[in-house]
């Protein structure tokens, strides 16, 4: 369909061209690979006799066409809005440094920027809270734009304020991430976590923290360090704090977490530990063995995100006869920030396009069943909402064509799922 232009500029530096399919009657997707030189502003045209209108007849012309990507816009837009993805920047490193502590390393490898193209990574160190922040904005300035993880080097002073903003390859810039050191007047061990400062995970998913410690290169009596994982605060959905302190009373998952890493660098707190909404900050020390008073620490703020209601039917588009009941089965749905796949508090709603007076009649549980002979032929939209108190409710669309004479049903099943299929796990269908 694409022409030979269109290819090569989808192709780039890829070693064959891309694979491309069509989604729907009027998408044409092509898979591109990290070697793309499409952007922004690029022109995309089609073969000669390739595309047909819709409703295409033997009497009518086949066309060629072609266009330009918009650069400001190169994924469409909704208004003034645009749709491509805008990246995200995340920042990893100590947030102490030791007395002499000359070099620090940063990492932006958790950074996301969406597609495929380069992203363009823009560090720098803001010149009026960094000491000697001109001699470190130049070693930034030297390095390459696609770089993930920097070092800086010859460092002076005590207080260092580092800033990323990521750039994809279509053009959107992230909101600017930050990241402060500061420089401790000991020896201590420089501690660092393998996660951002502030980590998001959603209430049902285990949360695993895992850390190092580098022992100061002027710290001469030897030994190892010591570690202790503690709680500093807790805040709720509106900033308010709600616990203080290491005594603190806490979720009954998160302190038993904390109680079995007591002696440990990492912290593992299992999936349904914590409140939705909540903000848990937790504190990392490390400590000299051969002298107590030579101590570091380092914190990350556990931010609990409630997921949304899982709305399951065992059944989506089709056609139904009028001369069976349509049923449209949600049991399968469930509340996944509780365990066990929990149903309690669970209610269904169903509408329709155009409007079936007395739906609300056929609704029994979290199953609506519509008796035969309701519905007469023609096509309907039903739009099922899932609902429950404290959550956002769900809602899905089902387009229904009925017809007056016996329809054979036909459904299809994710093997071993619940409706939600991880990307980097295989999708199995049963019809």
């Amino acid at each position: 369909v694409l022409d030979d232009a269109t290819v090569a500029t989808l192709r780039g530096r890829a070693a064959v061209a891309p694979q491309c399919y069509w989604e729907d009657v009027f998408t044409l997707v092509a898979q591109l690979s990290v070697g793309t030189t499409a952007a922004g502003g690029m022109r995309v045209a089609t073969r000669a006799n390739t595309l047909r209108p819709l409703g295409w007849t033997a009497d009518s012309k086949y066309a060629s066409t072609s266009a330009i990507v918009s650069a400001n816009y190169p994924c469409g837009r909704s208004g003034l809005q645009s749709l491509c993805v805008r990246p995200t920047a995340v920042i990893r490193g100590p947030a102490r440094i030791s007395v002499c502590d000359t070099a620090i390393d940063l990492d932006a490898s958790q950074s996301t920027f969406g597609g495929v193209g380069a992203a363009r990574f823009r560090w720098r160190a803001d010149p009026l809270s960094t000491d000697f922040a001109e001699e470190i904005n130049a070693q930034l300035d030297a390095l390459p734009r696609n770089s993930r993880v920097v070092r800086v080097t010859g460092l002076r002073g005590e207080r260092y304020t580092f800033t990323l903003t990521v750039t994809s390859f279509l053009g959107r810039t992230s909101v600017q991430a930050q990241h402060v050191v500061v420089r401790e007047q000991l020896p201590t061990p420089t501690m660092q976590l393998d996660v951002p400062s502030t980590l998001v995970r959603p209430l049902n998913a285990e949360t695993l923290i895992r850390s190092t410690a580098n022992i100061a290169p002027c710290f001469l009596e030897g030994g190892g360090v010591l570690f202790g994982w503690s709680h500093v605060q807790t805040t709720d959905a509106t900033g308010a704090v709600v616990a203080l302190g290491p005594d603190a009373v806490l979720p009954a998952g998160l302190a038993q977490a904390l109680a079995a890493s007591a002696a440990r660098a990492n912290l593992r707190i299992p999936a349904f530990s914590l409140a939705a909404g909540s903000s848990y900050q937790l504190r990392l020390t490390g400590t000299m063995a051969t002298d107590a008073n030579v101590t570091s620490f380092t914190d990350v703020t556990v931010v609990a995100l409630q997921q949304p209601l899982a709305l399951v039917l065992a059944n989506g588009d089709r056609s139904a006869s009028n001369l069976d009941p349509l049923v449209f089965n949600a049991e399968g749905s469930y509340d996944p920030n509780v365990a066990g796949q929990s149903k309690a508090g669970l209610a269904l709603a169903v509408t329709s396009s155009p409007t079936v007076s007395g739906l609300a009649a056929f609704v029994s549980g979290l199953r609506v069943t519509v008796p035969a002979g309701v519905l007469a032929p023609g096509s309907y939209v039903f739009t099922l909402t899932l609902s429950k108190a404290g959550s956002a409710s769900v809602s899905r669309s089902v387009r229904i064509t009925i017809v007056q004479e016996p329809v054979p049903e036909v459904g299809l099943f994710l093997l071993g799922q619940d409706g939600r299929v991880s990307p980097d796990r295989p999708l199995r269908i049963r019809g």
